[in-house]
């Protein structure tokens, strides 16, 4: 379907409201997963064999999420239709819409080899910023993946991006679970790795999780939110801070999962708002982990295997107090245990633990192994892990800037 005739069929439905002409006709698909266009609505529809959600303009013009259905129970995620995508430049919060100074300039739905993909682009003319609000789902898992491009026009100056929400629904009440980050020194009261909490919300009492450096060192990225008829999950892709906030209004539940700050937007450098993915499964079959391996293997590694290994990591039992002779000995332990997989995490070089036995920060990026505590150099390490039939990893920062 030509993309021009998408276009003005979105354009108009500020003239045609609502009503609905026509069926919807299928411009994208990959397996079961799908992307349909309802000719005389201006409504897409992108999803899978147990997902369908539905994404269109409002009377107003605002790009919204309009339904999150799941097909193959017949059962609706009683969502509020609203925006899911809000972003501040410039000190100036943009909404996606075809009103106040923001124009749509295409709709483009794309079959990946992968899965299906559908983009809006917008433009707005005060800043001179082109906008692309992108969906993707892969077969096989009730999965939407979600990103935002935001690129700076000619002309245009370099703008602070801030808040920028990744996606933002509203839902029925449920219990609202998390799971405690990559920490091995949790304070009483605190959650431990892994370790998987929940409540219901309190009206008018905010929550909030989230990471203020490594996305990963208080809390996992991911909440669920289940009604004990199906369970909502969404996520955040992103190795930096980050924030999912939940709101129980009366009887209706607003979850939030947003970036603060990012880098400011120029002519030479776009900004791309992280990744991040939510969906739907059904309760009963508690089918969230099944769902979320399959969009990991699908849409993130694109088709390959994900056979992970039996691993041993020193991070939760030394922190950074590692040193050649205890990982020695912990090699020969995990040989005769059946381990696959030796990982040396942070505290290998230089200056690692300066603060505490969790200070890995403190000599980051150096890339030197501390000659005190590795005198024979972690190639030596290495070797002797491989000759006990091991494999071996080593834990790097690549956002580290080497020290001079």
């Amino acid at each position: 379907m030509p993309r021009k005739w998408l276009l003005a069929a979105a354009c108009a439905l500020l003239l045609l409201g609502a009503q609905t002409v026509g069926a919807a006709s299928i411009v994208a698909s990959n397996e079961d997963a799908f992307v349909t266009h309802d000719s005389g609505s201006g409504v897409w529809s992108i999803g899978s064999r147990e997902l369908e959600l539905v994404v269109g303009f409002d009377r107003t013009g605002l790009l919204t999420l309009q339904r999150l259905f799941n097909p193959r129970t017949e059962r609706d995620w009683d969502i509020t239709p609203a925006g899911d995508f809000t972003v501040t430049v410039g000190g100036e919060p943009i909404v996606l819409s075809m009103r106040n100074g923001m124009t749509l300039t295409n709709v483009a739905t794309e079959t990946t080899d992968d899965g299906v993909r559908l983009v809006f682009t917008f433009e707005h003319a005060a800043l001179r910023l082109r906008i692309a609000r992108a969906y993707a789902c892969y077969p096989g898992s009730p999965t939407i993946e979600t990103w935002t491009d935001i690129r700076a026009l000619d002309g245009s100056r370099s703008a602070q991006v801030t808040n920028a929400v990744g996606w933002q629904i509203t839902m029925p009440p449920g219990t609202v679970n998390w799971l405690g980050g990559l920490r091995r020194d949790a304070a009483p009261g605190e959650l431990e790795s892994f370790e998987l909490t929940g409540r219901e919300l309190e009206p008018n009492q905010p929550w909030e999780i989230g990471s203020t450096g490594r996305s990963t060192e208080k809390y996992i990225p991911l909440v669920l939110v289940d009604d004990a008829i199906d369970v909502f999950y969404g996520g955040v892709m992103w190795s930096g801070a980050w924030k999912i906030r939940g709101e129980r209004v009366n009887d209706r539940l607003r979850m939030t999962a947003l970036i603060q700050d990012l880098p400011a937007v120029a002519q030479d450098r776009p900004v791309n708002v992280p990744h991040m993915f939510f969906g739907l499964t059904s309760h009963e079959t508690a089918g969230h982990s099944q769902a979320l391996l399959n969009f990991f293997i699908r849409g993130i590694r694109h088709g390959r295997p994900f056979t992970p290994l039996v691993t041993l990591n020193t991070w939760f039992a030394y922190g950074t107090t590692i040193n050649e002779e205890a990982l020695v000995a912990e090699i020969d332990h995990a040989a005769a245990m059946g381990i696959e997989l030796f990982v040396v995490d942070a505290g290998w070089y230089t200056g690692a633990g300066a603060g505490s036995d969790s200070d890995f920060e403190s000599g980051l990026g150096g890339f030197t192994a501390d000659p005190e505590r590795f005198p024979s150099g972690l190639a030596s390490l290495a070797d002797y892990a491989h000759d006990a039939s091991l494999k071996f990893g080593l834990w790097v920062d690549a956002s580290a800037s080497p020290s001079e």
